[in-house]
């Protein structure tokens, strides 16, 4: 009895497919989820976004941008052999004038202070030498066997 209600759980698990994770994206901007070591996507309507996975460091990130406006639900790992997200994406319409700074995009680091100039001259390098190549010595002829 245990077994079967285990069964039915899990194939009312499988088969619900609205429990994947909300993703809001504006068109004509990017998203970006990390999706550890997962392979492959594909989306109920790919025409809504344009993705791909990309590799930093020791794990995947799935870049998203909106196309046209909709709601689509995507799958991001196709290998049954490693981790796999359901995501829930809702492209929304952009505004008709850009803002300067796209409201998904990571914030821009500050720029370094400039050092005084005293301490940034460096000398002069001393430009490289040519390569010469010196012609080879002329061989002797071999003595003949005997």
């Amino acid at each position: 009895m245990r077994l079967a209600l285990v069964m039915l759980g899990a194939i009312a698990h499988i088969a619900w497919a609205g429990d994947g994770s909300p993703l809001a994206v504006t068109v004509g901007f990017t998203v970006e989820r990390s999706v550890g070591n997962a392979n492959g996507w594909f989306c109920d309507d790919p025409s809504l976004v344009e993705a791909a996975l990309e590799t930093r460091g020791d794990e995947n990130v799935w870049v998203v941008k909106g196309v046209k406006p909709g709601t689509t639900q995507c799958r991001v790992g196709t290998d049954i052999a490693r981790a796999s997200y359901v995501v829930d994406v809702t492209v929304k319409a952009g505004t008709t004038s850009k803002p300067s700074v796209p409201t998904t995009a990571a914030p821009k680091p500050a720029a370094p202070t400039p050092k005084p100039a005293a301490t940034t001259a460096k000398p002069p390098v001393a430009a490289a030498k040519p390569i010469v190549k010196k012609p080879r010595a002329k061989r002797r002829p071999r003595k003949p066997k005997r």
